[in-house]
């Protein structure tokens, strides 16, 4: 038996029709660009080789869709992890059937996947929710017709399913379960300074160092520049969306209150509950959402606001720096005290008091707090009717250490971590 190796993705097709292989051992890590199915599984199952395919553990939902995805194109043989050279071995002798392929992958998506793909360019753009989509599939597979929903003058495509979701009816409050006040913070910058760095290290602290006093939820609302979703790892996945990535611009205008529910019960990391601007799959920009807007955005803060919780509850919203858009404007709008992360120049301040002035003229009544990221001895013009004033001294090298190290600046040592705690029992107060 003859063997090449070949190391990344973009010389396979050759090297497999020069040396004119029976077999192909595919895995996704292999190195190189293109899509996996597309550019690798298709070309290979078209020319009759035979792939044996490690895709990697079975008990992760993205490898049960990249096999029931590779079942269509007639990849049966297939070893999950842990692999040895006897398991690829022992399936060259020994082809898989069907059966043995689709064994651990649900059927949903067996029957689905494909259809998925194909009803991002079809899927009808008025559908409310899951259950209505479900509904309609039904009807279609009864023969069942009728005049179909004109979709808006939109070049967005709807997000069809997102595997286990389900919205369901409000639940029943379980015995022992108690209200308890919420405080609701929104974080915004006319300018965007450190605006998700702020929002993203104030909940991890408020979660962190308060385990036992608070419940911390964020809510991103910064649809345009969604860097937070990063530090939770929120995947841009084009072709499948786990619930852990679904989010505001997932759904678009689909997205519905009942939503907030169901993704804030979501474990993350550092003990946040986070709803994400989410995976825009192959949307571009941001999302379109319905009309109403605005009141759609303030049912979201009041649904995760009145979420359960037995300690006291502390929703932060991070918005957008344009306050006259929607969800930026709901925000500023429904929250308690505004956070407004300052550099501390002449010009940012002079920005900062001229829109909070334009917010008054809005109705806008919250209070306004600074957290300025400056050494405290530097002498500096703060924004006129804008206190508490809170001082962060921020270190560019750690701040570079905290990206690279993945962890949040505010854990980063003693220092920072005393800092943080500091603004968040001065932002309670």
């Amino acid at each position: 038996m003859d063997v090449t190796v070949c190391p990344y993705r973009e010389a396979l097709m050759r090297e497999a029709q020069e040396k004119n292989a029976d077999a192909v051992v595919l895995s996704p890590a292999l190195p190189g660009e293109g899509d996996f199915i597309a550019g690798l599984i298709f070309p290979l199952r078209r020319h009759d080789i035979r792939i044996i395919l490690l895709p990697g553990k079975i008990d992760e939902y993205d490898v049960r869709v990249l096999v029931a995805r590779a079942i269509h194109y007639g990849v049966f043989d297939v070893i999950y992890d842990p692999v040895n050279a006897e398991k690829i071995l022992e399936r060259l002798r020994n082809p898989a059937s069907y059966a043995k392929a689709s064994e651990g992958i649900e059927i949903d998506l067996l029957q689905r996947q494909e259809e998925w793909l194909e009803k991002l360019e079809t899927a009808p753009s008025e559908t409310k929710d899951e259950e209505e989509m479900e509904k309609a599939e039904k009807d279609e597979k009864d023969g069942k017709t009728g005049e179909k929903k004109k979709g808006r003058d939109s070049p967005r495509i709807r997000f069809p399913k997102i595997p286990g979701l389900k919205l369901r009816k409000p639940r029943v409050r379980p015995e022992g379960s108690i209200e308890v006040p919420s405080l609701k913070f929104v974080v915004w910058s006319p300018t965007n300074f450190l605006m998700s760095f702020t929002a993203f290290n104030l909940a991890v602290a408020a979660a962190k160092y308060n385990l036992d006093v608070l419940d911390v939820a964020l809510l991103n609302f910064n649809v345009a520049a969604p860097e937070t979703d990063y530090w939770f790892g929120v995947r841009q996945d084009r072709t499948s969306c786990r619930l852990e990535d679904a989010g505001l611009a997932t759904l678009a205008d689909a997205f519905s209150p009942d939503f907030v529910t169901r993704v804030l019960e979501l474990k993350r990391d550092w003990g946040v509950k986070y709803l994400p601007v989410g995976n825009k799959l192959i949307n571009i920009g941001t999302p379109d959402f319905p009309p109403g807007e605005i009141k759609l955005f303030e049912d979201i803060i009041q649904k995760a606001a009145a979420r359960e919780a037995r300690r006291k509850k502390i929703t932060i919203v991070e918005a957008g720096s344009w306050f006259e858009h929607p969800p930026a404007y709901a925000a500023l709008q429904n929250c308690d005290l505004i956070v407004i992360p300052f550099s501390g120049s002449l010009q940012e301040a002079a920005l900062v008091e001229q829109q909070l002035g334009e917010l008054r003229r809005l109705d806008v009544k919250a209070e306004a707090a600074i957290i300025s990221y400056l050494d405290s001895e530097v002498k500096i013009r703060d924004p006129a009717g804008v206190a508490p004033k809170i001082i962060i001294p921020l270190n560019m090298d750690g701040y570079l250490k905290s990206s690279l190290l993945k962890k949040p600046y505010c854990l980063l040592n003693d220092a920072t971590k005393a800092a943080w705690i500091n603004a968040v029992n001065a932002l309670l107060c």
